[in-house]
């Protein structure tokens, strides 16, 4: 543990997503995300819109999706995005002759943006998560915000991931 950090803890995707989209949207160096939940919806057009836009503008966008969890999204919605700039890894892809490395996924969320803030948590990028956590149909998680050294340790997180993924360390 270190001095210097702030958080915020949010609770629902009514208090995560705003800030979260304003955070991505006011990247200027980089945004890395390695998300497990990714599903096809508006918040998935929403999120793709948004890093779209960043990695056109030239901010290097990388993108490490868990290839079980983020299945649902169809090869259209990656070419696009690859289409912008956005750099995407898939995270241990399923592949039959691997079956018995299927259980072995990531759930990890890791947003860091201009490697001074990161988010945390157990959201994902689906329509459920929209709402007060409160109603049917929606799902309630908590998630950290913060600024301050861990930053560079949830960094750290997402570069061994890439590199496990993609065979590139990123420095």
């Amino acid at each position: 543990l270190l001095p210097g950090h702030t958080v915020s803890i949010m609770t629902c995707g009514d208090e995560l997503y705003p800030e979260l989209w304003r955070d991505l949207r006011a990247a200027r160096r980089s945004i890395t995300l390695q998300l497990y939940y990714c599903q096809p919806g508006r918040m998935a057009d929403e999120f793709a819109e948004i890093i779209t836009e960043r990695a056109r503008a030239g901010v290097p966008v990388l993108f490490l999706r868990d290839a079980f969890g983020s299945k649902p999204l169809p090869d259209e919605y990656f070419e696009r995005l690859k289409a912008a700039g956005v750099r995407i890894a898939v995270f241990r892809p399923t592949r039959w002759w691997e079956l018995h490395k299927v259980p072995q996924r990531s759930h990890i969320r890791v947003v860091v943006v201009d490697g001074h803030l990161g988010y945390t948590g157990g959201f994902g990028i689906d329509d459920k998560w929209y709402g007060d956590g409160r109603h049917e149909g929606q799902w309630r998680d908590t998630t950290a915000r913060f600024t301050g050294p861990a930053v560079r340790q949830l960094q750290a997180t997402f570069v061994a991931g890439w590199a496990e993924a993609t065979g590139d360390l990123l420095t």
